[in-house]
């Protein structure tokens, strides 16, 4: 079905600033050359299996017990989901200079995780910035992951010169 854009939206409609809002729900998608293996790797960093789905018969399942690799699934860890897909054009180029970050509320802890499981970060360490500490790994597509754990007064300090530099200037005479 197709619709005219002035159809849904009247063209004398004033948009505001609030009349957009989110979720705060983020679906990253991202191509994949061996879903399986993606799905393997993600698990190995603390994300659990949620499904594959079966673009062939249209199904959805927690085991993939097909003779052909599997073309969908989604991974989730406290309501952070990812999904893969396998690209349908032969040219596709894989991780494309992306950073994909997860803020973690420990990444130490994530960081041994990622250590136990044999993915080695890169560089080998947490890297501590005033903003944040933050580790990167490369998923088997070249994704950059970044875990990092928030430095929350830097944020906090930033917002506030932030929001003074809105306010509004007294006019100069």
């Amino acid at each position: 079905m197709h619709f005219e854009v002035s159809e849904i939206v009247p063209r004398s409609r004033t948009f505001h600033t609030n009349d957009f809002q989110f979720t705060g729900e983020i679906l990253t998608q991202l191509y994949a050359t061996d879903v399986r293996r993606s799905v393997e790797f993600y698990q190995a960093l603390g994300f659990r299996l949620d499904y594959y789905y079966d673009y062939n018969d249209g199904v959805y399942t927690i085991e993939w017990t097909q003779s052909y690799a599997p073309q969908y699934a989604e991974v989730i860890q406290d309501g952070i989901r990812v999904g893969f897909t396998t690209s349908k054009e032969s040219e596709q180029v894989y991780g494309g200079g992306v950073r994909h970050y997860f803020i973690v509320p420990d990444v130490d802890l994530h960081y041994a995780l990622a250590k136990k499981n044999g993915i080695v970060p890169e560089p080998d360490e947490v890297e501590v910035r005033p903003w944040m500490s933050f580790f990167t790994v490369s998923d088997p597509d070249n994704h950059q992951i970044v875990f990092g754990e928030k430095n929350q007064s830097y944020y906090d300090d930033a917002r506030e010169q932030i929001d003074k530099l809105k306010q509004p200037q007294p006019a100069r005479p």
